[in-house]
């Protein structure tokens, strides 16, 4: 198939530091271009790939990614046989009803990007799908109109080399783990408190995605337990990753398919995590990590920890979350738009 990925222009495939969608499309890319079929890759500058890459413009927002279809997709249209759009605003299956199209649903935390999917969404839980579909918001407002089964599609670990390459430790270092960007609906407050609660080293790593809360929510308890470290890039993270205790991911939004539970999982590290949304799907609590309400249970089940294996982390992300699976199963979906399929 000749297969075209639309990607939003915010950040380079694969990611230098933070991106969940970029670091995703960099090795379904790579498996597709492996399995011989055309791609064309339209990303940033600073992209690699062993596509063909059309480079689009950076920056954000709706305006931007209509420029970028305008000058650069439109070049492109009639050469690909099927188009996956993994962009924030779906302008091109607006703009070409006909088109072979499906969508890559990402956070859409406040559901504003689905109003603009007429077909074809893709979603990476069922928790995020149940989440787009109580009716309000359109595109559960269109679900509930049309029959037929939306696809759920779970993302695979987005390392661009092979999984068996990462570093997996058994014994692990004296810290706890937050990794990611540094934001209040990411809840990274709340791993501070569980560290202050618990009295264990804690190390917040990412991106700051708001100032303001950074500096009234986690500054003021950085200390000699509580540090911070800006973001440590896409390729080195994973020995961080494999040395910590345990991942504390408490975020504190609808998320659709976070990356750093399975990042995390995929080296041996188990997670802590609020029990809600799409995390219930990822960990097999008390057995892969700890899932519960409050802080203070996490602190009540951190001796839980020293039982785990971290083999059965490792194992459960390679059976139920292989890159293998993922492309299958988008290579089914391509097949069906292209004889016309439709969903929504």
């Amino acid at each position: 198939m000749k297969i075209g990925v639309f990607c939003t222009s915010i950040n380079t495939v694969p990611p230098k530091n933070y991106g969940g969608a970029q670091a995703v499309n960099y090795v379904f890319v790579e498996e597709l271009v492996r399995r011989g079929h055309s791609v064309f890759l339209f990303a940033p500058s600073g992209s690699k790939t062993s596509a063909k890459l059309i480079k689009i413009s950076t920056g954000w927002g709706e305006s931007m990614e209509q420029s970028n279809v305008n000058n650069y997709l439109v070049k492109y249209i009639d050469k690909i046989d099927v188009l996956l759009d993994t962009s924030a605003f779906a302008i091109p299956g607006r703009r070409w009803k006909n088109l072979p199209y499906v969508n890559r649903m990402g956070g859409d935390t406040n559901k504003r990007y689905c109003q603009y999917v007429d077909r074809n969404m893709v979603f990476p839980s069922y928790s995020h799908l149940r989440y787009h579909s109580q009716g309000d918001c359109s595109c559960g407002n269109r679900r509930s109109k049309r029959m037929g089964d939306t696809p759920v599609i779970y993302k695979p670990v987005s390392f661009s080399g092979k999984l068996e390459d990462l570093p997996f430790n058994e014994k692990k270092s004296d810290y706890y783990l937050c990794l990611g960007l540094i934001q209040e609906h990411k809840g990274t407050h709340y791993a501070v408190e569980f560290a202050r609660k618990a009295g264990v080293r804690l190390r917040v790593i990412g991106p700051i995605g708001n100032q303001k809360y950074f500096n009234k929510k986690i500054a003021p308890y950085i200390d000699d337990k509580i540090t911070y470290e800006p973001p440590i890039g896409y390729n080195k993270k994973w020995k961080v990753l494999s040395k910590a205790i345990a991942t504390i991911f408490t975020t504190n939004c609808e998320e659709g398919g976070p990356n750093v539970p399975l990042e995390s999982l995929i080296v041996g590290t188990p997670v802590i995590a609020f029990d809600k949304s799409t995390i219930t799907e990822y960990i097999v609590d008390g057995k892969t990590g700890i899932l519960c309400d409050t802080i203070d249970i996490m602190c009540e089940r951190m001796d839980e920890l020293s039982k785990m294996k971290s083999i059965d982390c490792r194992e459960h992300v390679l059976k139920k979350f292989s890159l293998e699976k993922f492309v299958n199963a988008y290579e089914n979906l391509f097949d069906k738009v292209i004889k016309g399929g439709r969903w929504i």
